[in-house]
Protein backbone atom coordinates (compact mmCIF):
# COMPACT_ATOMS: atom_id res chain seq x y z
CA UNK A 1 0.00 0.00 0.00
CA UNK A 2 1.22 3.49 -0.82
CA UNK A 3 1.78 5.36 2.49
CA UNK A 4 0.21 8.63 3.57
CA UNK A 5 2.75 11.30 2.50
CA UNK A 6 4.70 13.29 5.04
CA UNK A 7 4.51 17.10 5.20
CA UNK A 8 1.64 17.31 2.70
CA UNK A 9 -1.31 19.67 3.33
CA UNK A 10 -3.91 17.08 4.25
CA UNK A 11 -6.67 19.70 4.10
CA UNK A 12 -6.19 19.53 0.31
CA UNK A 13 -7.45 15.93 0.22
CA UNK A 14 -11.10 16.99 0.48
CA UNK A 15 -11.21 19.35 -2.54
CA UNK A 16 -8.98 17.04 -4.56
CA UNK A 17 -11.23 14.07 -3.81
CA UNK A 18 -14.23 16.13 -4.84
CA UNK A 19 -12.57 16.92 -8.16
CA UNK A 20 -11.47 13.30 -8.60
CA UNK A 21 -15.02 12.01 -8.28
CA UNK A 22 -16.34 14.73 -10.59
CA UNK A 23 -13.82 13.82 -13.29
CA UNK A 24 -14.81 10.15 -13.17
CA UNK A 25 -17.87 10.90 -15.27
CA UNK A 26 -16.51 13.81 -17.30
CA UNK A 27 -16.95 13.48 -21.09
CA UNK A 28 -13.26 14.13 -21.74
CA UNK A 29 -12.09 11.40 -19.37
CA UNK A 30 -14.54 8.90 -20.85
CA UNK A 31 -13.51 9.71 -24.43
CA UNK A 32 -9.79 9.53 -23.62
CA UNK A 33 -10.17 6.18 -21.90
CA UNK A 34 -12.25 4.73 -24.74
CA UNK A 35 -9.74 5.71 -27.43
CA UNK A 36 -6.77 4.58 -25.34
CA UNK A 37 -8.42 1.20 -24.78
CA UNK A 38 -8.97 0.80 -28.54
CA UNK A 39 -5.28 1.27 -29.35
CA UNK A 40 -4.16 -0.83 -26.39
CA UNK A 41 -6.18 -3.77 -27.69
CA UNK A 42 -5.29 -3.23 -31.36
CA UNK A 43 -1.57 -3.22 -30.53
CA UNK A 44 -1.74 -6.26 -28.24
CA UNK A 45 -0.34 -4.41 -25.22
CA UNK A 46 -0.02 -6.18 -21.88
CA UNK A 47 1.18 -3.38 -19.58
CA UNK A 48 0.21 0.24 -19.08
CA UNK A 49 2.37 3.00 -17.61
CA UNK A 50 0.62 6.25 -16.66
CA UNK A 51 3.34 8.84 -16.03
CA UNK A 52 1.72 11.93 -14.55
CA UNK A 53 -1.32 10.02 -13.38
CA UNK A 54 -2.68 12.93 -11.27
CA UNK A 55 -5.49 11.47 -9.12
CA UNK A 56 -5.74 8.19 -11.00
CA UNK A 57 -8.98 8.85 -12.89
CA UNK A 58 -7.78 7.74 -16.32
CA UNK A 59 -5.82 4.87 -14.76
CA UNK A 60 -8.91 3.54 -13.03
CA UNK A 61 -11.00 3.74 -16.19
CA UNK A 62 -8.37 1.81 -18.14
CA UNK A 63 -8.04 -0.73 -15.34
CA UNK A 64 -11.79 -1.35 -15.52
CA UNK A 65 -11.88 -1.48 -19.32
CA UNK A 66 -8.73 -3.55 -19.91
CA UNK A 67 -7.51 -5.11 -16.65
CA UNK A 68 -3.88 -4.99 -17.90
CA UNK A 69 -1.40 -7.51 -16.55
CA UNK A 70 0.56 -4.61 -15.05
CA UNK A 71 -0.59 -1.05 -14.38
CA UNK A 72 1.90 1.51 -13.09
CA UNK A 73 0.68 4.87 -11.82
CA UNK A 74 3.54 7.37 -11.54
CA UNK A 75 3.41 10.97 -10.38
CA UNK A 76 5.67 13.71 -9.02
CA UNK A 77 3.39 14.39 -6.06
CA UNK A 78 3.02 11.72 -3.35
CA UNK A 79 -0.24 13.33 -2.25
CA UNK A 80 -1.76 12.69 -5.69
CA UNK A 81 -0.65 9.05 -5.57
CA UNK A 82 -2.15 8.62 -2.10
CA UNK A 83 -5.50 10.02 -3.29
CA UNK A 84 -5.37 7.86 -6.43
CA UNK A 85 -4.87 4.82 -4.23
CA UNK A 86 -7.95 5.79 -2.21
CA UNK A 87 -10.01 5.68 -5.41
CA UNK A 88 -8.63 2.30 -6.49
CA UNK A 89 -9.26 0.90 -3.01
CA UNK A 90 -12.89 2.02 -3.05
CA UNK A 91 -13.37 0.43 -6.47
CA UNK A 92 -11.64 -2.82 -5.39
CA UNK A 93 -9.20 -2.39 -8.28
CA UNK A 94 -5.81 -2.66 -6.57
CA UNK A 95 -4.74 -6.00 -8.07
CA UNK A 96 -1.61 -5.72 -10.26
CA UNK A 97 -1.43 -1.93 -9.71
CA UNK A 98 1.72 -0.15 -8.54
CA UNK A 99 1.86 3.44 -7.28
CA UNK A 100 5.28 5.01 -7.59
CA UNK A 101 6.86 8.47 -7.28
CA UNK A 102 8.61 9.86 -10.33
CA UNK A 103 9.36 13.55 -10.85
CA UNK A 104 11.04 14.03 -14.24
CA UNK A 105 13.31 17.04 -14.69
CA UNK A 106 15.57 18.04 -17.58
CA UNK A 107 19.25 17.52 -16.76
CA UNK A 108 19.96 21.20 -16.16
CA UNK A 109 16.81 22.05 -14.18
CA UNK A 110 16.74 23.18 -10.57
CA UNK A 111 15.36 20.53 -8.23
CA UNK A 112 12.55 21.96 -6.08
CA UNK A 113 11.31 20.33 -2.91
CA UNK A 114 7.69 21.49 -3.39
CA UNK A 115 5.19 22.26 -6.12
CA UNK A 116 3.12 25.39 -5.69
CA UNK A 117 -0.29 24.09 -6.67
CA UNK A 118 -2.75 26.76 -7.78
CA UNK A 119 -6.18 25.24 -7.29
CA UNK A 120 -7.65 27.57 -9.88
CA UNK A 121 -5.28 26.95 -12.79
CA UNK A 122 -5.88 23.75 -14.73
CA UNK A 123 -3.22 24.48 -17.34
CA UNK A 124 -0.36 24.44 -14.84
CA UNK A 125 -1.49 21.90 -12.27
CA UNK A 126 -4.14 19.57 -13.72
CA UNK A 127 -6.48 20.92 -11.06
CA UNK A 128 -9.27 23.45 -11.38
CA UNK A 129 -10.52 23.72 -7.83
CA UNK A 130 -11.95 26.50 -5.75
CA UNK A 131 -13.10 26.08 -2.17
CA UNK A 132 -16.88 26.19 -1.98
CA UNK A 133 -16.90 29.00 0.57
CA UNK A 134 -14.33 31.20 -1.21
CA UNK A 135 -14.26 32.19 -4.88
CA UNK A 136 -10.59 33.17 -4.80
CA UNK A 137 -7.75 30.91 -5.84
CA UNK A 138 -6.12 28.69 -3.26
CA UNK A 139 -2.41 27.92 -3.22
CA UNK A 140 -0.74 24.98 -1.53
CA UNK A 141 2.88 23.87 -1.25
CA UNK A 142 2.90 20.12 -1.92
CA UNK A 143 6.15 18.14 -1.50
CA UNK A 144 7.48 16.40 -4.60
CA UNK A 145 8.67 12.81 -4.75
CA UNK A 146 11.69 11.08 -6.23
CA UNK A 147 13.43 13.20 -8.86
CA UNK A 148 14.97 11.70 -12.00
CA UNK A 149 16.43 13.15 -15.19
CA UNK A 150 14.80 12.45 -18.53
CA UNK A 151 17.54 9.91 -19.31
CA UNK A 152 17.00 8.12 -15.99
CA UNK A 153 13.24 8.18 -16.54
CA UNK A 154 13.58 6.49 -19.94
CA UNK A 155 15.59 3.63 -18.43
CA UNK A 156 12.94 3.11 -15.78
CA UNK A 157 10.02 3.42 -18.20
CA UNK A 158 11.57 0.85 -20.53
CA UNK A 159 11.79 -1.54 -17.58
CA UNK A 160 8.15 -0.98 -16.63
CA UNK A 161 6.70 -1.07 -20.16
CA UNK A 162 8.43 -4.24 -21.27
CA UNK A 163 8.11 -5.39 -24.87
CA UNK A 164 4.39 -4.65 -25.24
CA UNK A 165 3.81 -1.52 -23.19
CA UNK A 166 1.43 1.41 -23.52
CA UNK A 167 3.08 4.64 -22.28
CA UNK A 168 0.98 7.66 -21.36
CA UNK A 169 2.89 10.85 -20.48
CA UNK A 170 1.38 13.95 -18.86
CA UNK A 171 4.16 15.76 -17.00
CA UNK A 172 3.58 19.49 -17.36
CA UNK A 173 6.38 21.19 -19.23
CA UNK A 174 8.57 18.11 -19.82
CA UNK A 175 6.36 15.99 -22.11
CA UNK A 176 8.07 17.01 -25.35
CA UNK A 177 11.58 16.72 -23.92
CA UNK A 178 10.89 13.22 -22.65
CA UNK A 179 9.21 11.99 -25.84
CA UNK A 180 11.98 13.40 -28.05
CA UNK A 181 14.76 11.96 -25.92
CA UNK A 182 12.98 8.60 -25.80
CA UNK A 183 12.81 8.57 -29.61
CA UNK A 184 16.59 9.00 -29.77
CA UNK A 185 16.96 5.61 -28.09
CA UNK A 186 15.79 2.22 -29.35
CA UNK A 187 12.95 2.14 -26.80
CA UNK A 188 9.67 1.97 -28.72
CA UNK A 189 6.49 1.58 -26.66
CA UNK A 190 3.67 0.00 -28.59
CA UNK A 191 1.63 3.18 -27.98
CA UNK A 192 2.71 6.70 -26.99
CA UNK A 193 0.02 8.91 -25.47
CA UNK A 194 0.64 12.57 -24.60
CA UNK A 195 -0.87 16.06 -24.67
CA UNK A 196 0.13 18.93 -26.95
CA UNK A 197 -0.45 22.46 -25.69
CA UNK A 198 -0.73 25.27 -28.22
CA UNK A 199 -1.28 28.43 -26.18
CA UNK A 200 2.11 29.97 -26.96
CA UNK A 201 4.52 29.87 -29.94
CA UNK A 202 7.22 27.98 -28.04
CA UNK A 203 4.83 25.12 -27.22
CA UNK A 204 3.62 25.05 -30.83
CA UNK A 205 7.18 24.73 -32.11
CA UNK A 206 7.98 21.95 -29.64
CA UNK A 207 4.82 20.08 -30.64
CA UNK A 208 5.71 20.41 -34.33
CA UNK A 209 9.21 19.05 -33.69
CA UNK A 210 7.82 16.17 -31.65
CA UNK A 211 5.39 15.19 -34.40
CA UNK A 212 8.27 15.14 -36.90
CA UNK A 213 10.32 12.96 -34.54
CA UNK A 214 7.42 10.54 -34.21
CA UNK A 215 7.07 10.28 -37.99
CA UNK A 216 10.77 9.57 -38.41
CA UNK A 217 10.52 6.85 -35.74
CA UNK A 218 7.73 5.12 -37.65
CA UNK A 219 4.73 6.21 -35.59
CA UNK A 220 1.60 7.31 -37.43
CA UNK A 221 0.43 10.83 -36.59
CA UNK A 222 -2.27 13.15 -37.96
CA UNK A 223 -1.49 15.82 -40.52
CA UNK A 224 0.06 19.04 -39.27
CA UNK A 225 -3.01 20.93 -40.55
CA UNK A 226 -5.33 18.85 -38.40
CA UNK A 227 -3.21 19.26 -35.27
CA UNK A 228 -2.74 23.00 -35.66
CA UNK A 229 -6.27 24.04 -36.60
CA UNK A 230 -6.67 27.44 -34.93
CA UNK A 231 -9.71 26.74 -32.75
CA UNK A 232 -7.89 24.06 -30.75
CA UNK A 233 -5.93 25.02 -27.64
CA UNK A 234 -4.76 21.51 -26.75
CA UNK A 235 -4.80 18.06 -28.31
CA UNK A 236 -4.35 14.63 -26.81
CA UNK A 237 -2.55 12.29 -29.20
CA UNK A 238 -2.31 8.51 -28.96
CA UNK A 239 -0.02 7.05 -31.60
CA UNK A 240 1.30 3.65 -32.63
CA UNK A 241 2.98 2.33 -35.75
CA UNK A 242 -0.41 1.17 -37.03
CA UNK A 243 -2.85 3.91 -36.07
CA UNK A 244 -3.64 7.00 -34.02
CA UNK A 245 -6.39 8.67 -32.01
CA UNK A 246 -6.84 12.39 -31.37
CA UNK A 247 -8.93 14.47 -28.98
CA UNK A 248 -9.40 18.24 -28.96
CA UNK A 249 -9.64 20.66 -26.02
CA UNK A 250 -10.46 24.37 -25.75
CA UNK A 251 -9.96 26.95 -23.00
CA UNK A 252 -13.18 28.21 -21.45
CA UNK A 253 -13.82 31.72 -20.06
CA UNK A 254 -11.90 30.83 -16.88
CA UNK A 255 -8.91 29.58 -18.95
CA UNK A 256 -9.60 25.99 -17.91
CA UNK A 257 -9.04 23.30 -20.54
CA UNK A 258 -12.33 21.60 -21.36
CA UNK A 259 -12.96 18.63 -23.66
CA UNK A 260 -14.18 19.66 -27.09
CA UNK A 261 -14.56 16.52 -29.17
CA UNK A 262 -12.88 13.50 -30.70
CA UNK A 263 -11.37 14.99 -33.84
CA UNK A 264 -10.93 11.75 -35.72
CA UNK A 265 -9.23 8.41 -35.48
CA UNK A 266 -7.35 6.29 -37.92
CA UNK A 267 -6.31 2.67 -38.12
CA UNK A 268 -5.46 1.49 -41.65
Amino acid sequence: MYPRPNHAPLWAITPLRREQLKRLNAPGANAEATLAAELYLEEGCDSLVDLGCWLGVLGLKLKQLLNPKRLYLLDALPLYLFIAQMLFTEQEALADVTFQEMYVLPDDAHQPRYFTVDFGNSIRTSTSLKLSYDSTRVLALIPVGETVTTAEAIVKLRELCGAAGYLKIDIDGVDYALVNELLQTDFRPKVLHFEGLKHNPDFEYQLFETLESLRRAGYLVPTTELIFEESRDMVCLMTSKNGWRLLSYKKNAELIMTFDHVLTSRTP
